[in-house]
């Protein structure tokens, strides 16, 4: 018994060689892989959001904004409102964005001042 087993060890030994020396698959040459890089395209130019939060309209989008920074802009969240509840609508080249209408009850300072005829100190008055 232990002669068979010694021949079929051998046996073995030699289909792994030979699958070894078959596939190119020796200690040699090493081989570099390299995977092609690809870019996300970069969004830019507005966005408009809407749905759950305080003050929906369009918003500048840059490069590097994330969702979060988006809806800060927008005023944060409504009150018991999720990130279910929001609605992202980013304009195809050539649309015409709509007039954007505001709550100026909940407008920040700079939202305001972007009105026509109103400036800082109308907004602050505004506020307070």
């Amino acid at each position: 018994m232990t002669g068979k087993r010694l021949v079929y060890i051998l046996l073995m030994i030699a289909a792994v060689f030979s699958l070894v020396a078959l596939t190119g698959c020796s200690q040699g040459e090493e081989i570099e892989i390299s995977l092609p890089q690809t870019t996300s395209p970069q969004l830019t130019g507005q966005i408009y959001i809407d749905g759950a939060v305080n003050n929906p309209g369009y918003y500048p989008l840059k490069e590097g904004d994330s969702i979060e920074d988006l809806i800060r802009a927008a005023g944060g969240l409504t009150d018991g409102a999720g990130l279910n509840q929001i609605e992202l609508l980013i304009p195809q080249p050539g649309e015409e964005n709509e007039a954007q209408k505001i709550d100026i009850n909940r407008a920040p300072a700079w939202l305001l001042e972007a009105l026509p005829g109103i400036g800082e100190v109308k907004a602050q008055a505004i506020i307070f």
